[in-house]
């Protein structure tokens, strides 16, 4: 991402109101805790 002003872009996306900005904070502040995932296709092991 490019900005002029990073610090005005960071105030931006942290005043942000927008549903897909939302979901990324609420990323953010749950990554370090674990959820179990499905392995949808196994690349090393392509029987």
């Amino acid at each position: 991402m490019r900005a002029d002003d990073i610090q005005k872009a960071q105030q931006i996306g942290r005043e942000s109101q927008f549903p897909i900005d939302a979901m990324h904070k609420a990323f953010k502040q749950n990554w370090e805790k674990s959820c179990k995932g499905t392995l949808l296709v196994d690349l090393e092991n392509a029987e």
